[in-house]
């Protein structure tokens, strides 16, 4: 049996009254309610049971959250080099390309054509545009693009350059050529236009019986000491280069690292001698006045 001390003036005298009766069971049957209801009767047993045990389900959730939040923080930081990395690989990838796709797979040899103004592949010239092989046969009487200018005593430089099509064309530094060497024109070799790729150049010595005219002056003039180079072939395969890689890298994450996880809890676990039956029997005074 338990006894359990009760302010009945505070807790039953409304109660009491309602009850429209002396009849101690009757107040009894009141308190045991009142008391059940402050929880001090029903199941303390298995609330406290309950307490320990979400007690301990928060500790084993607060482990695995704790995981979780640096399980994400590195792969936030992984993401960032993994972002990095990728980028340089793209441009990487994208320069080859750009060199690759443009390029002399086999060379042709320049000299002078039959016709001395003009210029000639004496061999075949193989050369790829944008990953596009083109095949140019040996080809006689080149002439000039334009009426390229080196004066008298000066020396210059001149590109051959052929596009996708296969029209071979050339292209100055500059119209009119003052260079005074040979290493210094050499310098000054432009690059080939876009849509174009190198395929050699000829070197102009002029002397100073007066200035050299491109397809006026004979390659083979007295005044006029020329000379040929042929662009070197790239070991790459004739297989057609793929285009460049356009996808974006993976974008920066936008997200902020998670909050921390779930605090630990401090206080300790709630001790069963609270638990205790309802009241079966209850000793009282009472002043109902």
């Amino acid at each position: 049996m338990a006894t359990q001390d009760v302010d009945i003036k505070r807790l039953v005298k409304g109660k009491y009254n309602q009850a429209q009766s002396r009849d101690w069971k009757t107040l009894e049957t009141i308190i045991n309610g009142l008391v059940t209801a402050v929880g001090v009767g029903g199941d303390p047993a298995g609330a406290v049971a309950l307490m320990n045990e979400l007690r301990t389900d928060h500790a084993t959730f607060k482990t695995a959250a704790d995981a979780v939040e640096t399980l994400i923080e590195e792969l936030a930081a992984d993401h960032a080099t993994f972002k990095t990395v990728v980028d340089d690989l793209k441009t990487l990838v994208n320069l080859l390309q750009a060199q690759t796709s443009n390029r002399v797979q086999v060379a042709g040899v320049l000299a002078i054509a039959t016709t001395v103004q003009d210029f000639q592949f004496s061999t075949g010239v193989t050369y790829s545009v944008a990953g596009a092989s083109v095949l140019k046969a040996a080809t006689d009487n080149i002439p000039f693009t334009a009426a390229h200018v080196v004066s008298a005593s000066k020396f210059g430089v001149i590109l051959v350059q052929g596009d996708a099509s296969g029209v071979i064309s050339t292209k100055v530094p500059i119209a009119t050529q003052t260079y005074t060497s040979a290493a210094l024109a050499l310098a000054q070799l432009p690059a080939p236009d876009a849509g174009n790729v190198a395929l050699g150049y000829i070197t102009i010595e002029q002397s100073a019986g007066g200035a050299f005219t491109a397809n006026t002056t004979g390659l083979d003039d007295a005044t006029t000491t020329d000379g040929y180079a042929n662009a070197p072939a790239q070991l790459i395969s004739l297989f057609s280069v793929p285009t460049a890689v356009s996808t974006s890298s993976p974008a920066t994450l936008g997200s902020a690292n998670p909050a921390s996880a779930p605090a630990t809890i401090s206080a300790a676990a709630v001790d069963t001698g609270f638990a205790g039956a309802a009241v079966d029997t209850v000793t009282f005074s009472v002043n109902l006045s």
